[in-house]
Order: C-alpha cells, then structure tokens, then sequence
C-alpha cells in the first residue's frame, strides 16, 4: 500500500465483525463513529480484507497439497521454501490477533471487575413514598425489595407503557432490568431520564449508566458521567481509569 495504516486490535476486531456479518448495536455504533472521524478507514478494511483472503488462499492450497500428498506419497515433492509475503502475512495476523486477545482479555477483565466492584443493588422506595396512587406500583416495588424482579417488571411495564415519560417508572423498571443483567434495556430507559424533564432520579441515573458503559467499553462516555457525578466512588473509578 502506499502508506502505513496503524490498525488497532479494537478497530480490527471490529472490521472483522462487519466483514463477517456478525456486528451487534455497540460494534454498530462504534463502527460508525471510526468510520466519520478516521480517515483512513477505507484503507483498513480493505488492509484486512486484503489479509484475510491471502491468508486463505494459502491455507486452501496448503490443505490441497496435503490431500495430495496423502493421495500420492510416492510422488511427494521436496519440501520448498514459502515465499517471504506468506510469512509476512502470517506474521501481520498472529501479531494482530495476539495483541487483540491480550487486549481484550485485560480490558474486559478491568472494566468488569469495577462494575461488580461498584454497582450495589438500588434499595427501592417505601411505598408510601413513591409518589404515586398505583397499587400495581407499590406492589411491585414490595416484589423489587425481595428480589423478585421480575415480578416487578410485569407490574411495571404496563404502567410505563400508559406514561413513558413517568421518571420513577422509567428508573425502577431500568434498575430491574439492571438487576436481570438486561443491559440494553436498563441503558434505554436510564438515557431517557438524563435527556428528559429534571428528575430526581438523575444523578442515580447517571451514576448506573455509567457503570454500564463501563461494563460495555464505552470508557469515554462513562468517565463523561462520572466526570459530572458527585459521588466519591465515581471519583475513585476516574482515578483507576488513569
């Protein structure tokens, strides 16, 4: 090529993903983003496009002389030297793949350790404090309180379905959801209590959201949200991520 591309085993993890077809919603997102701000991007996934089809022709041809060779092992020809750029390509690869392992390895490792090192289970409210004149409502926030959460969701949901914009609604429900380990939905509802009327629930709105995006790797958004938090844990989780 004519210039040096410097792919990152993030970045070709995730054009690996989108070469195969297999990319979820934060992969998606992610992609999209690099794709908008990188210029070179174009240039990557044609870089491991151009890899990994090297890299398979030579392993089908590998494969062919080894059935060959199987078939007629009297004609089995001298071993020969393999050109320079399949030991090039090969090397590319391994050193990408290894690199991308480790990285993921200790990456989701950290982040997923301060997630289960800082999240504690929301206690609920006292149902007479709940604000509202729902018995489904205080019914299931009785259920939340002793972990049957969801139990407390099929009493929820309903309620939020008749006012989505309801702030308590959308943080018990996000919080049950939490606790189900229903991530995607948990980070929907919290999202659209930070970006909604002012809340009372927006400070512990943001501190769970940021968990979350820390859980998921979204480090940047996450220490956005801990940045603005004044817990001392969210102090303590910006300093770790130094």
């Amino acid at each position: 090529m004519s210039k040096e591309l410097n792919i990152s085993p993030i970045e070709y993890e995730l054009i690996e993903a989108k070469l195969d077809g297999t990319l979820n919603e934060e992969q998606l997102q992610a992609l999209r983003e690099l794709e908008a701000q990188d210029a070179d991007w174009s240039l990557k996934v044609e870089e491991v496009k151009t890899l990994r089809q090297d890299l398979e022709s030579y392993l089908v041809k590998a494969e062919l002389d080894k059935i060959h060779e199987e078939a007629y092992p009297e004609k089995t020809p001298k071993t020969r030297k393999l050109p320079q750029w399949i030991y090039a390509v090969a090397a590319s690869i391994t050193l990408i793949l290894v690199g991308w392992i480790s990285f993921q390895f200790l990456f989701v490792e950290s982040n997923e350790k301060l997630f289960t090192t800082y999240y504690e289970t929301d206690p609920g409210l006292i149902t007479a404090m709940s604000g509202t004149d729902s018995y489904e409502f205080d019914r299931g926030m009785v259920d939340f309180k002793e972990g049957k959460y969801e139990e407390a969701l099929a009493l929820w949901q309903p309620l939020l379905e008749e006012n989505p914009t309801g702030d308590t609604l959308l943080y018990f429900v996000a919080m049950a959801n939490l606790e189900l380990e229903n991530y995607t939905e948990s980070q929907e509802n919290l999202e659209l209590i930070i970006k909604g009327n002012p809340s009372e629930f927006k400070q512990d709105a943001e501190w769970y959201l940021g968990l979350i995006y820390l859980r998921n790797g979204q480090t940047e958004k996450a220490k956005g949200l801990f940045s603005n938090s004044s817990k001392p844990e969210a102090k303590e989780i910006l300093e770790k991520l130094e």
